[in-house]
């Protein structure tokens, strides 16, 4: 075995898993739907046309991005294409889902359907920031082309985090992740998380 392929291996998982522990407080993303619900009560209900909701959608999502520790700026046309996606994948009322879904809740015209709708994005952006934010992590740490050190890092996670995984998986040859180490990674030290995330998605199948 490269001793100093294990050593970088083990270096860059501890300099990793640090990251990951250090993902940026998503919050504030709370605090955002609740200034958006005080902003849209403040003169009338519930934006009751696509016009206003598109509006709303588009000053969340260029808000939530622009008070991520990146302070990215997106254009409005990206913003609102964002926040139709995060929709299309994240929300639903009873057999109804996505964009559509939503757009019938918001014209109820009631605070708690608005609020449910701004809840959900809010909940999908900030998994979608903190997965951003692990990749980054990785790529910052690891040249993504070094695939001996990913298949090496990925030898230490199964090692390291031997007692938390599923047997299935501490068997399983590095290769198979190489690729995937954020989310490997993100099982082992966040699990509860991962559950959380996993049954919100498949509750929408």
């Amino acid at each position: 075995m490269n001793s100093e392929l294990t050593l970088r291996a083990r270096r860059g998982l501890e300099l990793l898993a640090g990251r990951f522990l250090a993902v940026p407080d998503t919050t504030y993303l709370d605090e955002l739907v609740d200034r958006a619900i005080e902003s849209e009560w403040g003169n009338a209900s519930c934006p009751a046309s696509h016009d206003a909701f598109n509006r709303m959608l588009t000053r969340f999502v260029t808000d939530a991005y622009a008070a991520w520790p990146s302070g990215e700026r997106l254009p409005p046309k990206v913003a609102l294409a964002k926040a139709m996606e995060l929709l299309r994948s994240h929300f639903a009322v009873g057999d109804e889902r996505g964009y559509d879904a939503a757009i019938a809740q918001i014209t109820v015209g009631e605070e708690e359907q608005c609020r449910d709708v701004l809840a959900c994005l809010a909940n999908a952006l900030g998994e979608e920031l903190s997965s951003g934010y692990r990749t980054w992590a990785l790529a910052s740490l690891v040249d993504p082309n070094d695939w001996e050190l990913k298949c090496e890092i990925v030898r230490q996670i199964l090692h390291t985090y031997r007692d938390v995984l599923p047997e299935s998986l501490t068997g399983i040859a590095p290769t198979r992740f190489a690729n995937h180490i954020p989310a490997l990674l993100q099982v082992c030290l966040e699990p509860d998380q991962v559950l959380q995330n996993y049954l919100q998605t498949t509750s929408l199948r």
